[in-house]
């Protein structure tokens, strides 16, 4: 089992059309934490696209809230294709848990909800790309 890395981003579930909004599915899509916020990143031949988030607190929907808790500044680049298969799990729950670190694969949290789920979660991991 995988130590949960230090620096995290908890995002409400809307925010899993980023890489879908990227357009570029066959790319790979950087994400870098740093103090300013969560930028995802993906360059191409045809254009490129980038969308940064930022903490955000709302009080109206507190589920619309984003979190960001940095421990150090990450960069790392994944496969938006796996990235896009794991964003359909996002009708299981009202928000989304990131988890970034150079050391250990990227962690995407989704917390279960409901009376049969409570403290129950599903998770997904993803190694990075490795540069040539």
């Amino acid at each position: 089992m995988y130590p949960i890395p230090p620096s995290r981003a908890a995002l409400p579930t809307h925010s899993h059309h980023i890489p879908l909004t990227l357009l570029l599915p066959l790319l790979p899509v950087s994400i870098e934490c740093t103090k300013e916020g969560v930028t995802f990143k993906c360059t191409g031949d045809i254009g490129n696209g980038s969308v940064t988030l930022r903490s955000a607190s709302n009080v109206d929907d507190p589920k619309k809230n984003i979190e960001i808790a940095l421990s150090e500044p990450v960069a790392l680049t994944f496969s938006l294709k796996y990235l896009v298969h794991f964003c359909k799990a996002s009708g299981l729950s009202n928000s989304v848990k990131l988890c970034l670190s150079n050391e250990v694969p990227l962690l995407v949290e989704y917390g279960l909800s409901g009376e049969n789920a409570a403290g129950s979660y599903l998770r997904f991991y993803l190694a990075p790309k490795v540069s040539d």
